[in-house]
């Protein structure tokens, strides 16, 4: 009789109105911890890292360095060498940290802290943090900072490792990025007669499964093989057609960075000739926008030298690969290229570019701590230009 007292007048109300009340709390806790559980892998808050030093549109570039590989948990002195070679800037080719580990073991996949602690200890490396205020930066990424080892378009954790990537080399250097997938950029520096055109290319977001290996495979099959699939994507529809716009803007000289080789020929681990019809996809774009003075920079090998290719293109492709800054390849084993020029070089290693403009020369190479340019090269700038008809004949 209490009870249905109770429960008479207001208090049924007031009943019904707490029963709702408790509903709400519930709902709302159920809605918190779902969000407390994706924010397991997102980057939740804006993680506070060292300023990279970013390089003004009007700058002439005479020296532009680059390497790749770069593991945070251990000694990187090669920043102090590669900062005695006086860039105007470094382009990072990926690998740039590796964030598919833990306390010094491979995980998987990358996670929201494995992708903190790596981005965290490479910016607590002390020679690292002397040359970002010195010497401007532009990145763009391989599988170890991309979070899947190989990985492509099948990493599930492709936006933590955009956030994590631009939110460290500072977004303002990379403005389109928020606009399409990826991480892919390009940057001109100088005026008219010297002009150099910087095109940082993301080969992992959008590239299809590769095709493995059969088990016993010989020297050039290790892991993949390639694949006649014409439906394989490298780039991605949007970025081809991006490309392709940026190389028909004029500049002298192109530097476009690939995290994988583009030339080599000769291994089975990840390259452009994993997907021989992307790659001839890229030789006939070359062709037929008439892009004048590329070279092609990549990283990921462990392992560093220069590469030539003729007869793709309109004029010879050279190709320099600088890998690692401080992670030598674990198993070498002899490796030699038909578009490969000379040994390959296994100590930690940076590429360098020297454009002289006043010769119209060019001098690229691959350095060790130490060295000036290992396996350089100079060739005049005409080389890499295509004989344009005179339209008055």
């Amino acid at each position: 009789m209490i009870l249905i007292h109770l429960l008479n007048g207001k208090s049924m109300k007031n009943f019904f109105t707490l029963k709702k009340t408790i509903s709400a709390i519930k709902l709302f806790l159920q809605f918190y911890l779902l969000l407390g559980l994706i924010g397991l892998n997102t980057l939740s808050a804006k993680e506070h890292f060292g300023t990279i030093k970013s390089l003004h549109s009007d700058t002439l570039l005479t020296t532009i360095s680059f390497g790749s590989c770069a593991d945070a948990y251990k000694p990187q002195p090669l920043w102090t060498e590669i900062e005695k070679s006086k860039p105007n800037v470094f382009l990072f080719l990926g690998d740039n940290v590796y964030a598919d580990q833990m306390d010094g073991k491979h995980i998987p996949l990358a996670n929201n802290e494995s992708f903190k602690s790596a981005y965290h200890a490479l910016d607590n490396q002390p020679q690292f943090s002397t040359f970002r205020k010195h010497i401007p930066i532009l990145a763009t990424w391989d599988d170890h900072d991309y979070g899947l080892n190989d990985g492509g378009s099948n990493n599930p954790n492709i936006s933590l490792a955009k956030n994590y990537f631009l939110n460290f080399f500072g977004g303002s250097n990379y403005p389109n990025s928020s606009k399409h997938a990826g991480v892919y950029s390009a940057h001109l520096f100088g005026h008219k007669g010297k002009r150099v055109q910087i095109i940082l290319l993301d080969t992992r977001t959008f590239r299809s499964k590769l095709t493995k290996a059969q088990p016993g495979n010989t020297q050039g099959y290790q892991r993949y093989r390639p694949s006649l699939d014409a439906h394989q994507q490298m780039l991605g529809e949007k970025q081809w057609i991006w490309l392709e716009k940026q190389l028909k803007k004029p500049a002298e000289i192109r530097i476009i960075a690939s995290s994988i080789q583009l030339l080599a020929e000769n291994h089975g681990y990840e390259r452009w000739g994993n997907l021989p019809q992307q790659r001839t996809k890229f030789y006939q774009l070359l062709t037929s926008t008439q892009a004048n003075g590329v070279i092609i920079i990549s990283g990921d090998r462990h392992q560093g030298g220069i590469y030539h290719k003729v007869g793709k293109t309109p004029y010879p492709i050279y190709e320099i690969t600088a890998s690692s800054i401080n992670k030598a390849i674990a198993h070498p084993t002899p490796e030699m290229d038909e578009t490969q020029l000379g040994r390959l070089i296994r100590e930690p290693n940076f590429g360098l570019i020297k454009i002289n403009w006043q010769k119209q020369q060019l001098s690229i190479g691959v350095t060790t701590q130490g060295r000036s340019l290992d396996r350089a090269i100079t060739f005049p700038l005409k080389d890499l230009t295509i004989n344009k008809p005179d339209p008055n004949l």
